[in-house]
């Protein structure tokens, strides 16, 4: 009796889990099965039809496809479980320049396929029909001028709207009050304007507002209305045309008193009385206000935001000395306070900031000595100390880096900062270099060997100095590098860019006439000015100047005027003579490049 009790437990038991496993699979199945809702599918068929799409981008948002599925689609986010469209995200990729490691033609490259690539022409009601929908991103497009859609704020689900950068024109609708859930607003870089701003108190989660370039000047009580937004931790309102005068709330009736993020930069402001009501946002991490007119000494009250990483007060007026108060934030990461009047000497107390990652001090009346102090910032990477009165040997500079900081250092500008001397040695330590511009100075004698080991440097500028000597020969041996091939195949490359690239502008036009008017002008300067203008000024510094063509380079010279000349004698061209010329460049580069100069091993003896 007991065995047959347990053998009808153990079968019922049996029978649960195949049950349960069977719900479950089947439960799974149909999850992974759920396609999108048909209505919100034509919806997004009908939003797509008024759009303009010059690259194709939405290929897959068609009526008659295999992949019937909207939420497969691209740009769209579907709900895992509802298949209900939650977010479209339509943003077009914007390319980033890095003045340092960006090429030009390839960013106009990246340029040209972003115009291709961004939509155009109207954003259709159909929208309404996605009941669902929280996240809408159409920024970086260009609507042609266009003004924002009032229909937008019946969108009650939003959560995230940014419009920025999309060529949209016009007065800002009201409407937009109505998106009572929203968190992120960002109509940024538009030609906007407002009458006023208080539609936002509709907005009470609102977290993020971006209304640069938008103008706010109608709106004489924008901070009121926009100190009626609780929630909000990030406020960008740059160019806003918000000069002038305006009354601020005291500090304790400050709703957004969890701002971390605020933008105020260029709005011409003047008065720093202004300020007042920022003094009392003590969780404010990123503060700019660059590009105004603030006059005076740097606010005292600023001290109070203690939390400060990032602090912009580029290109105002303020003129007193840097206060001793700043150097005690000891979590500022970002520090800018260039292109003002600012007197006095540099603190030691720099080196309490120990969190730095860029300080730009430029274009102020700075004097003194720049503080060793600062070699002690390990975090340190860029470095601008141009336009001052420092006055000092450049050695010293370097001796003032020779810190932690050299290891990290990636960009130092110290261009027309009455330098002098010679530059040290110990330049090389700053392995991690890659900017440095050391222009419009008084240095003197000649560039060490050891800039060959700045191996990372993308961008020099020496000019307008003192400078002995040919800068080749010291690179030369550091680079291991022959001198013939710098001389003959590198320089010329980097000094005729310009005329190689007009060259090739007007071949392509089929003006091969100013191309070769082009090449002989270049040619007649350099043989019946250039040389000339050398020997004479050679001369007015009792420096003898002679030309000394080894074999050689007397050979190279003689085969090259060979094969050019054979190649035009016909007086017609086409892709194999072109390779021909482009083969033997490529061989007399190597030729150089392999070729052991006598003079220099001799140098090196």
């Amino acid at each position: 009796m007991m065995m047959m009790m347990k053998k009808k437990q153990g079968s019922l038991l049996r029978i649960i889990i195949a049950v349960t496993l069977t719900l479950l699979l089947c439960f799974l199945t149909a999850d992974s099965e759920v396609r999108c809702i048909e209505s919100e599918r034509h919806a997004l068929l009908n939003f797509k039809q008024h759009l303009t799409d010059p690259s194709n981008r939405l290929a897959s948002w068609a009526a008659a496809t295999s992949d019937v599925d909207c939420c497969h689609w691209v740009g769209v986010v579907c709900h895992n479980r509802t298949s209900h469209v939650l977010q479209l995200h339509l943003r077009t990729f914007y390319p980033l320049y890095d003045e340092l490691t960006t090429d030009d033609a390839q960013y106009e490259a990246q340029w040209e396929a972003y115009e291709r690539s961004m939509f155009g022409g109207k954003i259709n009601p159909s929208l309404l029909d996605l009941k669902h929908l929280i996240y809408l991103d159409l920024s970086y497009n260009y609507f042609g001028g266009t003004h924002i859609p009032k229909f937008l704020g019946s969108m009650g689900s939003l959560r995230y709207l940014n419009l920025s950068h999309a060529g949209f024109v016009g007065l800002i609708p009201h409407q937009l009050g109505n998106l009572s859930n929203l968190h992120y607003l960002d109509l940024g870089h538009n030609n906007l304007y407002v009458k006023n701003l208080q539609w936002l108190s509709g907005l009470p989660l609102l977290q993020h507002l971006d209304l640069s370039s938008a103008n706010l000047s109608q709106a004489s009580d924008w901070l009121q209305e926009i100190n009626k937004l609780p929630s909000l931790s990030e406020l960008r309102l740059s160019y806003c045309h918000l000069s002038g005068f305006i009354p601020p709330p005291i500090p304790s009736s400050i709703n957004f008193s969890s701002l971390t993020t605020l933008d105020l930069s260029d709005n011409s402001f003047e008065n720093t009385s202004i300020l007042f009501w920022v003094f009392g946002l003590h969780n404010l991490v990123s503060l700019d206000l660059s590009w105004n007119q603030f006059q005076g000494p740097i606010p005292v009250h600023l001290q109070n935001l203690t939390s400060l990483r990032h602090l912009d007060l580029f290109w105002n007026e303020f003129n007193s000395s840097i206060p001793n108060w700043l150097y005690s934030f000891s979590h500022l990461e970002f520090l800018n306070l260039g292109s003002n009047s600012l007197q006095g000497r540099i603190s030691s107390a720099i080196g309490n900031l120990t969190s730095a990652i860029s300080i730009d001090l430029s274009f102020n009346e700075l004097e003194g000595k720049v503080p060793r102090f600062l070699g002690s910032l390990c975090k340190l990477r860029e470095i601008r100390l141009s336009y001052n009165e420092w006055g000092q040997e450049i050695s010293e500079i370097f001796e003032s880096l020779s810190g932690c900081v050299s290891n990290g250092l990636e960009i130092l500008e110290m261009k027309g900062a009455q330098l002098s001397g010679p530059i040290p040695w110990s330049i090389g330590n700053l392995s991690s270099l890659r900017s440095l511009d050391l222009h419009m100075n008084q240095i003197n004698g000649t560039l060490p060997q050891s800039f060959g080991l700045l191996s990372k440097l993308e961008s020099l500028n020496i000019g307008l100095n003192m400078l002995e000597g040919v800068v080749s020969e010291g690179t030369s041996i550091a680079w291991n590098l022959p001198l013939a091939f710098i001389s003959v195949i590198l320089l010329p490359i980097v000094g005729n860019a310009a005329e190689h690239a007009s060259a090739i502008m007007f071949d392509m036009k089929d003006k091969l006439d100013i191309s070769l008017g082009v090449a002989i002008g270049s040619s007649t300067q350099i043989s019946m000015f250039g040389i000339l203008f050398s020997v004479v000024v050679g001369w007015m510094m009792g420096q003898r100047m002679d030309l000394d063509f080894r074999l050689f380079e007397t050979a190279t010279l003689f085969i090259t005027v060979l094969v050019v000349a054979f190649m035009l004698q016909e007086g017609t061209s086409n892709y194999f003579k072109g390779l021909m010329l482009i083969l033997c460049y490529l061989i007399v580069a190597a030729s150089f490049f392999v070729h052991e100069d006598p003079s220099q091993g001799e140098n090196e003896k």
